[in-house]
């Protein structure tokens, strides 16, 4: 199991990153458009500054 873009976004082993990962996990496995909607996901939460202090 991979996490880094979990990490990066959140922090190490936080529940929101864990949340964020198992989400967008199964949008690579279960959408045509999966790689898309995890970039859009990505953008989203670097444009809207909810990444964690040490990922800031």
């Amino acid at each position: 199991m991979t996490l880094k873009p979990a990490e990066a976004l959140f922090r190490k082993n936080s529940p929101e990153g864990n949340r964020w990962y198992t989400k967008d996990r199964a949008l690579l496995q279960e959408q045509d458009d999966g790689v898309e909607a995890l970039r859009r996901s990505i953008d989203y939460y670097g444009r809207t500054g909810r990444l964690s202090q040490s990922s800031r």
